[in-house]
């Protein structure tokens, strides 16, 4: 249809067709209007009249005026836009870079690892005993990496401990953390498979307590008892993984068949003295496996 047109004629409305099919929605309207335009056009080419004929001004003027009668098409990149989507991208990349950066790994401890569990290698260094000595109305234990927060080792009821043990950190990619659990041996071969356990804990994935000695427990000193004497056996009955990084615990602990509970532990607690010359000494037992491990991944999976 366009090829008859030619000339001067052909040339103004290709120019005012290619702005209104740029700038106006596709749809009837726009055919309507491109189908007078052309119709106009030939009239005046068959009637030899000049172009001022149908509109002052360039064709770019006349098609915008066309234009804002028009359905506009939606725009969907104005310079507002633009600006918006890039603050976005900007964002969800400024996020993504901490997530993984030295500061959230270290903000973020062990519950950093635990969600990128295969970013990490891990190391069981040894085992750690914390033997705290439990005296008439308390316990005393001198540790930065481990806290002690509520008991009842006194009273009626469920003997029990609760406390927190925090991770430490040689840099933003080692860090290390000291666990209580029976048995930490256990786990000496495979630490990941301790924090997957710990994770998500539940009793049978650790240790299910026996008629045996184990790695926590209340213990009595004795000049009879030819070193110490297991009163109490203890097990974890939660963990739970903070976003800091450190874990709460709590275990309960069982009373054992040893000749020496016909006392309460409060009682033989009032009969230990604490003082180095005492061969009567009360403790509290909580074996510690001690895991570290290493950040082995870069933001782009690049070695750092």
């Amino acid at each position: 249809m366009k090829n008859e047109l030619s000339g001067e004629y052909l040339r103004d409305y290709s120019e005012i067709e290619k702005y209104l099919k740029k700038h106006i929605q596709k749809g009837e309207k726009l055919e309507e209007a491109l189908s007078d335009l052309y119709e106009m056009y030939s009239d005046l080419e068959a009637e030899g009249s000049d172009i001022s004929s149908a509109h002052e001004g360039t064709a770019e003027g006349y098609a915008k005026e066309l234009a804002e009668n028009l359905p506009k098409k939606k725009v969907f990149f104005t310079g507002k836009r633009i600006v918006l989507c890039l603050i976005a991208v900007a964002l969800i990349f400024g996020v993504c870079l901490y997530n993984n950066s030295p500061i959230k790994r270290m903000n973020g401890g062990l519950d950093y690892v635990v969600d990128h569990l295969d970013d990490y290698s891990f190391d069981e260094t040894g085992t750690t005993e914390y033997s705290i000595t439990i005296l008439d109305g308390g316990t005393v234990i001198n540790s930065d990496l481990l806290e002690i927060t509520d008991w009842n080792l006194f009273g009626d009821g469920e003997i029990f401990i609760e406390g927190t043990t925090y991770s430490s950190y040689k840099d933003a990619n080692h860090g290390e953390i000291f666990i209580p659990t029976v048995y930490p041996s256990t786990f000496r071969d495979n630490p990941k498979n301790f924090i997957e356990k710990i994770s998500n804990y539940s009793e049978d994935s650790i240790r299910i307590i026996e008629n045996t000695s184990t790695g926590c427990g209340i213990h009595l000193s004795h000049p009879g008892t030819y070193g110490y004497e297991v009163l109490y056996t203890g097990k974890p009955d939660y963990y739970k993984i903070n976003p800091d990084g450190s874990v709460d615990f709590r275990f309960v602990f069982e009373k054992t068949d040893s000749p020496y509970n016909e006392k309460t532990i409060s009682e033989l607690a009032a009969e230990c003295s604490g003082s180095d010359e005492d061969p009567y000494r009360l403790y509290l037992i909580l074996d510690c496996v001690e895991i570290s491990w290493q950040y082995n991944k870069s933001l782009f999976s690049e070695s750092e």
